[in-house]
């Protein structure tokens, strides 16, 4: 599934600078912090990171909005063509 270089856990506060800057390198709107830790909050088992090399390549983080989900893939610009993508869509 997953190159041994990549280990996916579950995220954890002290990740949220990584998914910030993550966030804000591959889309176009940002969102504050707050945001992140409600949507961690709401649902802890579906906010995923996958890590390299002890850094913070991607994330995958889901949620519900008024009856439908969102769910938001995203990782390093480096890293947009290997698995981890799908090895994290899989995690859910």
């Amino acid at each position: 599934m997953l190159e041994a270089p990549y280990l996916l856990r579950p995220f954890h506060p002290d990740d949220l600078s990584s998914v910030i800057e993550i966030n804000r390198v591959c889309l176009p709107e940002n969102y504050s912090p707050y945001f992140f830790l409600e949507v961690y909050k709401s649902c802890p088992e579906a906010f995923i990171i996958a890590e390299k090399e002890r850094k913070v390549a991607g994330y995958i983080m889901c949620r519900l909005e008024f009856g439908f989900s969102k769910t938001w893939v995203l990782t390093r610009p480096g890293l947009r063509h290997t698995t981890i993508m799908m090895a994290l869509m899989l995690t859910l």
